[in-house]
């Protein structure tokens, strides 16, 4: 049975010099489907990061049953970032690991017009220095939409939403109620305080209004508007 998968953990860490740690960010979402006999997937893949400094990324799952019927589509937007930095302090992407199964093809994402189904979350959590003022705002998103073929339905299930670890849970079923494609997605979030830092209590906002995408993102800061690093 094959399982196709998209997974995706970064690290992001704030510093205000290479020897003065502030804190480590860790993101990850992990988008996991098991197919029934003759469905294919193919993935794509868009990166609308700025260079080394956040993570803006979107991914497309299509999935068709042989003769190329649409069975149903999975799009992940998926983001991290430092807010309200301090003067001097920097983020920086220091790790960034994708696990795309079949491989994915790198290109512009069209979403899939009304998605039958949608979840998104915003996971925050500012890091204090010794005084108790807040040095940067830590700041991670997915937003996911599913849809089904026009003659399959698709249910999504919310598994958990502890502020750590958001679990969903989705079917696909043909016309005769049978399921031809079940499956999960994870999105995790931590963060680590370096030495003279504290945490914040961390919090997680779920179906807020929805983060503009990652395109609308590079379209506003190339006419300098600030609107793409928060939810709207």
């Amino acid at each position: 049975m094959p399982t196709p998968k998209t997974k995706r953990d970064i690290v992001l860490q704030s510093t205000f010099s290479s020897t003065s740690l502030v804190a480590t960010f860790n993101l990850g979402v992990n988008a996991e489907f098991r197919t029934g006999r003759g469905l294919s997937a193919d993935n794509i893949f868009e990166d609308s990061s700025s260079g080394s400094t956040d993570e803006v990324t979107e991914y497309l799952m299509t999935i068709s049953a042989t003769g190329g019927a649409l069975v149903g589509t999975i799009l992940i937007n998926f983001t991290g970032r430092g807010d309200a930095p301090a003067v001097g302090l920097t983020v920086a992407k220091t790790s960034a690991i994708s696990d795309i199964d079949p491989p994915e093809t790198t290109s512009t994402i069209t979403p899939p017009p009304s998605p039958d189904a949608s979840y998104s979350r915003v996971w925050q959590q500012a890091v204090l220095d010794a005084t108790s003022v807040q040095v940067v705002d830590q700041v991670g998103s997915v937003d996911v939409q599913v849809k089904a073929g026009s003659t399959y339905t698709v249910t999504q299930t919310v598994i958990s939403t502890v502020t750590a670890d958001l679990a969903l849970e989705y079917e696909w079923k043909n016309a005769a109620g049978q399921v031809v494609i079940s499956g999960s997605l994870n999105f995790t979030a931590s963060s680590v305080a370096g030495d003279g830092y504290s945490l914040a209590t961390a919090t997680a906002t779920d179906n807020g209004p929805l983060l503009l995408r990652a395109r609308e993102r590079t379209r506003d800061r190339a006419r300098g508007d600030d609107r793409g690093h928060r939810p709207r």
